[in-house]
């Protein structure tokens, strides 16, 4: 039971929730007829604001949906544990998009730390962005606002549960930032040159 239930957290953590608004409107189009005779097409708007909007706040509550049914089902905190760090490891690494890391982590990462502790629903973003105009990094700042969180959670015992998890984020956003950090090529982010360009 607990390897379906892990299992299922993962694929429904992986689930392209964009990729599939987005083919569900390409298929829409693509059976609409066209007034030949009046020569007029159907209108359409975009729907790429809605789309982010679905998308972030799908991001954000998938995390504490599972760990809520985790709850219910188990009443185990180290299955809760385990399924957090599944919970990250199926949306950074998606078996539908063929295990293409996903380098926007912030919004489940916050999701899932305020189940954890609710002070951190308004900490996370708050400290990450001072941290990000302060270090003039995304990725930089997202590491070490974790980092913080780490600190946060060990000195001030805020949710002695939420360390472990913490500490498994910090190591697979270190994991899944690292071509970003320390590009070689000039294509990449480094860290480098966010410095130099201060």
């Amino acid at each position: 039971m607990t390897i379906l239930f892990l299992c299922g957290s993962y694929l429904l953590c992986s689930l392209p929730l964009r990729q599939a608004i987005l083919w569900t409107q390409e298929w829409y189009r693509s059976k609409q007829p066209v007034d030949l005779q009046t020569k007029t097409e159907p209108i359409y708007f975009s729907l790429r604001g809605l789309i982010y909007t679905l998308t972030a706040v799908w991001d954000v509550v998938k995390g504490p949906l599972i760990l809520l049914w985790a709850d219910d089902l188990f009443f185990d905190t180290q299955i809760t544990l385990l399924a957090a760090l599944v919970i990250m490891i199926g949306h950074g690494w998606s078996c539908f998009q063929k295990f293409k890391i996903n380098p926007h982590l912030f919004k489940v990462i916050w999701g899932v730390s305020g189940f954890f502790n609710p002070l951190f629903w308004g900490a996370y973003p708050l400290v990450f962005g001072i941290l990000s105009l302060v270090l003039n990094s995304f990725y930089v700042a997202h590491l070490t606002t974790l980092f913080v969180g780490i600190l946060a959670v060990a000195i001030f015992s805020l949710s002695l549960d939420l360390l472990p998890v913490i500490v498994g984020y910090f190591v697979i956003t270190l994991f899944v930032y690292r071509p970003f950090l320390f590009g070689k090529s000039d294509s990449f982010w480094s860290l480098k040159k966010s410095f130099l360009n201060r």
